[in-house]
């Protein structure tokens, strides 16, 4: 069985495809964060693309799933903090789609018209990775154009995918052209390509450097004008808390040692008058209608400095089943609101509320974890210090006191376009984002969980304020550009004034 099974397994690429998937691995990963070697993506597809061929399913499968596993592995190696074992499992997961691709786009490849049909594959996967409970939108190849403001303009039409269409294109359209000069010239091959083929490929270059500077034109245009308007609209200022509890001491802290850091913050940022306070996810991790004293005390420094004051918080309820069902949330307490403390749980109904739709899986909730032998994988994550939690039902639109409306995503949201776009078609002013990236520790993660908030931004054109516990707190603009942030892994506050689209203030 073995001496039949071992050779199916043993690869079967030559020296020169090895060489094409550990070269565009390589190149994938110094794109993104912490690298964002940006001008890479124009050609980190090229030697794949030159190694797939017409007719080799088997070779293009392994080409893909070298180059793939070396690309999500360098891409997310920071996630061993959280789960070694997880990190592993997404990589291979990320990895046979990578391959799939290769396989369709060796296929497409018989046709004249194949750059723009493989383009809309690797784009159409990537969008497919977006959708479902168990989705991953993150490492998509038009997530590269992170640190270019003009050439992120495009998505608010076409989104990220859209973004990674033309990425795709220009590579495969440079690659044709590489093959046909170096046969052509190079090697003096008399053998010339079918006229309609190569005029299709000249085509397709032509067509994709023409779309990249009429994007880049475009960007230009959407930021001068974003420019324009800032002067002339009226403001709501934001302060952004950041405690920077490392992951071991936020799961040790108490209660009242993490409210004294948080409102001490928060009292200090007083100083600059905001309009609103922001307080990360999770700030308070037992159950807020538990906590009579820590909604006594927020509520008080609500009233006595007349702020509102928008906090991170779990909410749990014991059912019959002697169980915890936990929320993440975020609350909007506002001046005068009042409560029974003397009940428990305490009744949260006077306060505005969003609870975190799409949970993470395998972090926030287990698929089929009801089921043996999955429902063992929960009490591993409750034992790590994370938990298991219900998801929300809708997205909630929160309006301050002077008429301010705006969406809250929390966390792995940021990754979501869609839940975004629904808070944009809802005229919402701003978007915050709430998050705990402490899980993360000093590592890329943070920065490419932060550039997703820069690109929902660009997609809504929409301001986005950023509080995190650990990673980036700050301010992006509606053209994806950081305006402000806060210095990493340090307690520390920001006022932040958002121009708002309407004269709500």
């Amino acid at each position: 069985m073995w001496k039949k099974t071992i050779p199916f397994l043993k690869p079967t690429l030559a020296r020169s495809e090895g060489f094409a998937a550990l070269g565009t691995g390589i190149l994938l990963v110094l794109i993104y964060p912490p690298f964002n070697i940006t001008p890479l993506l124009a050609i980190a597809l090229i030697p794949l693309f030159l190694a797939i061929q017409t007719g080799r399913p088997r070779q293009n499968a392994e080409l893909g799933l070298g180059a793939g596993f070396l690309f999500y592995l360098g891409l997310l190696q920071w996630l061993h903090h959280v789960t070694a074992g997880g990190m592993l499992a997404l990589v291979l997961y990320l990895s046979v789609l990578f391959s799939a691709k290769c396989v369709m786009i060796g296929w497409t490849k018989r046709f004249g018209l194949w750059i723009p049909i493989a383009a809309l594959i690797w784009a159409g996967v990537e969008h497919l990775r977006s959708l479902g409970p168990l989705s991953f939108a993150w490492g998509y190849l038009g997530h590269g154009l992170y640190p270019v403001e003009s050439l992120k303009q495009i998505t608010y039409w076409i989104g990220a995918p859209g973004a990674t269409f033309f990425v795709v294109g220009f590579n495969a359209s440079l690659a044709e052209a590489a093959k046909y000069v170096y046969e052509r010239f190079w090697k003096k091959e008399t053998r010339i390509p079918p006229r309609r083929r190569l005029i299709a490929s000249q085509a397709a270059l032509a067509f994709f450097l023409a779309a990249f500077v009429f994007i880049y034109a475009y960007g230009q245009a959407v930021i001068y004008q974003s420019q324009n308007r800032e002067s002339a609209e009226s403001f709501i200022n934001v302060a952004l808390i950041q405690g920077a509890f490392e992951q071991d001491r936020k799961e040790s802290a108490s209660e009242e040692e993490t409210l004294d850091v948080y409102l001490d913050l928060s009292e200090r940022s007083l100083e600059e008058k905001p309009d609103l306070i922001v307080w990360p996810e999770s700030t308070i991790t037992m159950p807020l209608e538990y906590y009579a004293k820590g909604i006594d005390r927020i509520q008080q420094f609500v009233d006595q400095n007349d702020v509102e004051m928008l906090i991170g918080a779990v909410s749990g309820r014991y059912t019959a089943e002697r169980k915890w069902r936990f929320q993440n949330n975020a609350f909007l307490f506002s001046p005068g609101i009042q409560f029974d403390l003397t009940s428990e749980p305490v009744d949260l109904s006077s306060l505005p509320v969003y609870s975190k739709i799409h949970l993470v899986p395998f972090g926030e909730w287990i698929p089929l974890g009801q089921y043996w032998p999955f429902y063992y994988i929960e009490t591993l994550i409750e034992e790590a210090g994370a938990g298991i939690f219900q998801p929300g039902k809708n997205l909630t639109i929160f309006q301050t006191r002077d008429g301010v409306r705006f969406a809250v995503t929390i966390c792995f949201e940021s990754t979501l376009p869609r839940l975004w776009r629904q808070a944009h078609d809802q005229g919402v002013d701003l978007i915050i984002n709430l998050t705990n990236d402490a899980w993360y520790h000093r590592s890329a993660g943070l920065e490419q969980h932060f550039s997703q908030c820069c690109f929902r931004a660009a997609e809504n054109r929409l301001y986005v304020a950023r509080a995190a516990n650990t990673g980036i707190t700050g301010l992006i603009g509606p053209t994806g550009q950081v305006h402000a942030a806060l210095p990493l892994h340090e307690p520390a506050y920001g006022i932040f004034p958002v121009p708002l689209s309407n004269d709500s203030l």
